[in-house]
């Protein structure tokens, strides 16, 4: 315990000198850093309405922690995640081979209309001995239509990690990204597998 009773008189030093603890702005996540490898769209179409709908109970993206485990900062998601997500999972459904219709209107009997609300986006550093891991977590409740009668609902929930000895917010990025990449990799599978069911 003695390493956290020093990161917690370094905090308190600082405090006592007038120094904040800064916030943490993430860097917004590429397409590039969450591609799925997928190929299974196969020209069928999608509608995937954006934003998804914002259910979040907090503003920020996540927290900064001291070695005692108290909340000394917060972590700000450089756009609105529930668009950001979106627009995410749209260039990957793309990239995938489905065709993303940018008008609703457009949608035949036979095309999946997704729409989705943002549950949870969190980062939160936990402590073991002599190491920290950002954990981010992600909810997202998705529903999936079709004009010929198909209705399907899901919880996709996952979790981005990364270990680390030094906390940079490097690896904050990592464990962002990380969370980003398996929410966008299981829905696109998701919806493939609904369209390959219901063709």
């Amino acid at each position: 315990m003695a390493w956290r009773r020093w990161i917690a008189g370094v905090v308190a030093s600082m405090t006592v000198a007038g120094c904040a603890i800064p916030n943490v702005t993430l860097k917004p996540t590429p397409a590039a850093n969450v591609v799925t490898g997928s190929r299974r769209g196969e020209g069928r179409e999608v509608v995937l309405f954006q934003p998804f709908v914002n259910l979040r109970k907090q503003v920020r993206c996540g927290m900064k922690k001291s070695g005692e485990n108290a909340d000394i900062a917060s972590v700000i998601c450089p756009a609105d995640p529930a668009l950001a997500l979106a627009e995410l999972l749209a260039a990957e459904l793309t990239a995938a081979g489905f065709k993303v219709l940018a008008d609703p209107r457009q949608a035949g009997p036979s095309t999946l209309v997704l729409t989705g609300a943002l549950e949870q986006v969190f980062l939160e550093p936990k402590a073991s001995y002599a190491s920290v891991t950002f954990e981010t977590d992600i909810s997202l409740h998705l529903t999936v239509q079709s004009a010929a009668g198909l209705l399907a609902q899901r919880r996709f929930y996952v979790k981005g990690e990364e270990a680390t000895y030094f906390g940079a917010n490097d690896d904050m990025q990592r464990s962002f990204e990380s969370a980003t990449r398996q929410l966008v990799t299981n829905v696109v599978g998701a919806v493939a597998n609904l369209a390959d069911r219901y063709p």
